[in-house]
């Protein structure tokens, strides 16, 4: 028995990721597709159809069943009238109803479904002339008057209305039965009826005659034959030709008016299905998905892609779906299904498809051009151009094991730390000047570099903090720190300086007293206002002075001022995990940040938290170290164990965290 859902994962799903290099459509149309596959329960690779229900579920029709889908698990449903003994499993065509009542075309006629029962029917009336609708069923559809029209290409269109049945044949007589037939129906957002043909051009419903009229043909033969007929959304319809060929009609009473659309690929490929994403046309085609704006004049071609996980899945693409929330589903012949969000907020992910050297990213820092300068564990540094969503690759290194460790801007330059390797400014694009390297030690990871508001530089390496005041040449250690792992570091508003360490606690500055003090967490004996953790990942400072703190193993810290004490946020709280990396502030004060288990968004004032996950398009659940960056664009970008994502926070609905 189906219970009802009041929001399914399904609605948050976000999303995704990058066309081919050699697409024409401008980089912020970042497309990609999360899949579903045998491997997530699927029971057949071929997704003939696909439609979503009012409760949020997913049903894909299959070459073996119904399956209905919930954003986690998939059941699936033998399409089978045990009354009656009538079933076939190929099920290619797929309507919502308003009732709920599923309608299931298949390779043997149409059955209804009720998913509350879950129980099948076999439509097994008969029209005036005793025909019934016993063989494949290409398209089913609903107008505004309660009927249901069902397209059987190899019979014709008929119209069901609680059960009675009625037959519109476009020819009578056997010898044009294979050049001359039906071949889609759809309903306008009017509720006009229209029906497409192969060589006969376009009819039109005429409620008044219960008959197909036909609206719109061509003096040229080559434009009457159609595979696809859609609404257009602005008083036309959309005709697709087999061979790539679209054009926009304008249909009236009496006639209409066709006007081909110019698509590059026009003549040389093979047509299944088209869409309509606002200004987007969507063609499903043998070779992949084809995508052309309409007011820009701007295409692209999506393939599958091998070093692309967000690709289409597969490049033979049976139908296109959208659904209630204008998002894209895709179904294949080999890959299952595909699923792409439009809503405004959507996850963009860069990786090895965008030409980056390696998929771990760690540290980020900002040009000040607006590019990205993206730290890998084990490929450099890269530079990421964020109008065109490619990544350069910063050529020579330092070091032969090419770790990088740790990025910071500091006046205006851009400094990296790499593993046993000291610190380097970088020069451009190219280039590495040698800052400071430790010779006296077999460690020389440097973790974190700052110059604060007094010219002093602090370097962070693993077996100490170093500090070098203005003026002066050299380098010296901090003795207050002992030889601690000095991971992260950062001056707050009010003068302080911040230091945090790699499992020794966290350490405050005062530069006018001239005086330490360290925060600890005690395992043994944890007390309340205590930090979480003595790993400090990250330190930052909101818009209102408040100092927060990333761990590892102790959660998100709030430190109170007053109180000279600590609010741990972790699992109890809400999050998915205890390992907290980078926090960035959205205009609306949100917090975001990532964690081994997913991205969160921390509302202080009330303490809310929503968590994505790759289920709503991230790359990775597990983000890094010290990889976020806060662009003038609005996007935020953070870095993961693959690649990179970025998204704009002002774009995201929960208006109950606002």
């Amino acid at each position: 028995m189906i219970h009802v859902v009041s929001r399914l994962r399904l609605s948050v799903l976000l999303v995704v990721v990058s066309l081919a290099a050699a697409s024409a459509l401008s980089a912020d149309r970042n497309y990609s597709f999360l899949h579903v596959t045998s491997e997530d329960g699927l029971s057949a690779s071929n997704v003939k159809s696909i439609v979503r229900d009012p409760f949020g579920f997913v049903w894909f029709g299959t070459k073996n069943g119904l399956n209905r889908y919930d954003g986690h698990d998939i059941k699936r449903y033998n399409c089978q009238d045990t009354d009656k003994k009538r079933g076939n499993n190929n099920v290619g065509a797929l309507y919502n109803a308003a009732d709920s009542i599923m309608w299931v075309g298949t390779d043997r006629g149409i059955f209804r479904f009720d998913p509350m029962k879950e129980k099948f029917t076999y439509v097994d009336g008969k029209a005036q002339d005793g025909t019934e609708p016993y063989n494949w069923v290409q398209r089913i559809t609903g107008d505004n008057y309660g009927n249901i029209w069902a397209l059987l290409p190899d019979m014709g269109i008929f119209r069901i209305k609680e059960n009675r049945i009625w037959y519109y044949p476009l020819k009578s007589g056997s010898e044009q039965f294979k050049e001359i037939f039906y071949s889609d129906v759809c309903v306008d957002d009017k509720g006009v009826v229209w029906a497409a043909t192969s060589g006969d051009g376009i009819y039109r419903y005429d409620r008044k005659r219960d008959s197909f009229i036909r609206a719109v043909k061509s003096e040229d033969s080559a434009k009457n034959s159609f595979c696809r007929l859609i609404d257009g959304g602005d008083g036309a319809l959309l005709a697709a030709a087999s061979d790539g060929r679209v054009f926009r009609v304008l249909p009236s009473a009496d006639s209409g008016v066709m006007k081909e659309i110019p698509i590059s690929e026009a003549g040389n490929i093979y047509v299944r299905d088209i869409s309509k994403f606002d200004t987007e046309l969507w063609i499903a085609a043998q070779g992949g998905l084809l995508i052309k704006d309409l007011v820009s004049g701007e295409e692209g071609f999506l393939h599958e892609s091998p070093v692309n996980e967000f690709s289409i899945s597969d490049n033979t693409i049976y139908c296109i779906y959208r659904d209630n929330e204008n998002s894209a589903w895709l179904g294949t012949m080999y890959g299952g299904a595909d699923y792409m969000s439009r809503r405004p907020f959507r996850f963009y992910k860069y990786g090895l498809d965008s030409g980056i050297t390696g998929r771990r990213v760690r540290g980020m820092a900002m040009n000040s051009d607006g590019t990205i300068m993206v730290g890998t564990e084990d490929a450099g540094v890269n530079v990421f151009n964020v109008s065109d969503g490619r990544y350069e690759a910063v050529p020579g290194s330092p070091t032969k094991t090419n770790t990088v460790v740790s990025l910071a801007t500091v006046g205006g330059s851009i400094f990296a730390g790499f593993q046993a390797a000291g610190l380097y400014r970088m020069s451009g694009k190219g280039g590495y000047e040698p800052i400071f390297h430790n010779d006296s030690y077999s460690d020389n990871s440097i973790y974190s570099y700052l110059m604060d508001s007094w010219g002093t530089e602090w370097i962070g390496s693993g077996f100490s903090l170093y500090r070098k005041n203005q003026g002066e040449t050299e380098f010296k250690r901090v003795g207050e720190t002992g030889y601690d792992w000095i991971f992260a570091m950062k001056e707050t508003s009010d003068g302080m300086l911040w230091i945090g360490t790699m499992g020794n606690g966290l350490y405050r500055y005062d530069r006018r007293a001239g005086k330490f003090k360290k925060y600890v967490h005690s395992d043994e004996d944890p007390k309340s206002g205590e930090i979480g953790s003595n790993s400090i990942n990250d330190i930052m400072e909101d818009s209102s002075g408040t100092v927060w703190i990333s761990t590892d193993r102790g959660g998100l810290n709030r430190y109170n001022k007053k109180t000279d004490d600590f609010t741990v946020f972790g699992p109890d709280a809400g999050l998915p995990d205890d390992v907290v990396y980078s926090v960035l502030e959205d205009p609306r004060h949100n917090l975001w940040f990532g964690t081994n288990l997913g991205l969160c968004k921390l509302n202080p004032a009330n303490g809310q938290i929503k968590v994505f996950t790759m289920a709503d398009g991230l790359p990775s659940n597990q983000f890094s170290y010290q990889s976020a960056i806060a662009h003038p664009s609005g996007r935020f970008y953070f870095g993961t164990v693959n690649g990179m994502v970025a998204f704009d926070p002002n774009f995201d609905d929960t208006s109950a965290m606002d």
